[in-house]
């Protein structure tokens, strides 16, 4: 099972290595204000919605850390103190 957890968070690691590859080698279409691609970008590719995806997958990876983390956090603290008292 550990090696299945391993495997999954390596495969979501490359799959950014390479997503981050392209955002630096492909160019990424603008948008105005209304979300229409902006005239005039030959071979510019749509992957804004991609990187905002990857964003929200960080945010959401990193509020679960600090949910699980935080009470653990405190506890420790508050056993910390108690003892010290």
């Amino acid at each position: 099972m550990k090696q299945l957890v391993m495997l999954s968070v390596q495969v979501i690691m490359l799959t950014l290595v390479f997503l981050g590859t392209l955002n630096s080698q492909l160019g990424v279409c603008r948008y105005n204000s209304n979300g229409d691609i902006l005239p005039g970008q030959s071979g510019c590719y749509n992957l804004a919605p991609v990187f905002s995806w990857i964003k929200r997958c960080i945010v959401s990876i990193w509020l679960v850390i600090w949910i699980a983390f935080v009470p653990l956090f405190v506890q420790g603290q508050l056993s910390e103190t108690s003892r010290a008292t």
